[in-house]
């Protein structure tokens, strides 16, 4: 797949549609089409787990009538929490890429070659001027 910049574009299409809540948008591709997507919700529905990423693995493990995501590619604005992480590896999700990051791409699930502990490729950086940007700018509304 080589369509990291469109697919990267959608979700931050996606994390543009939140409001009051950090800006993270997020899309699962299966097979070049988005079968999930979202944004957070952590404020609106006041619950922590509810992260663009966890909302749009649920979707997409709907989508797809399966517990494991394992031909799939979760596409999000930021680098996933470590509570996603896990979720992430957890449905043996194929491939991550993220746009901006937040410090938790040296945590403990990734390795010196840019793979999860169950062999899940991370690529970070893509549109990450972009991705920054939105988060940069929410945060500095909040001031």
């Amino acid at each position: 797949m080589n369509n990291y910049r469109y697919f990267m574009n959608m979700a931050l299409n996606i994390a543009k549609l939140s409001s009051d809540e950090v800006p993270v948008g997020c899309v699962i591709v299966h097979n070049e089409d988005i079968i999930a997507e979202s944004c957070n919700k952590v404020e609106i529905l006041q619950n922590p787990l509810l992260h663009a990423e966890m909302i749009a693995i649920n979707q997409a493990l709907k989508v797809l009538n399966s517990k494991f995501l394992e031909k799939c590619i979760l596409f999000c604005t930021l680098e996933p929490c470590r509570m996603c992480m896990a979720a992430i590896q957890l449905v043996r999700m194929k491939q991550v890429v993220f746009g901006a990051y937040n410090g938790a791409y040296n945590n403990v699930f990734h390795d010196k070659a840019n793979k999860t502990d169950n062999n899940i490729e991370i690529i970070g950086g893509v549109c990450e001027t972009e991705c920054s940007s939105i988060l940069h700018s929410f945060f500095k509304s909040k001031r």
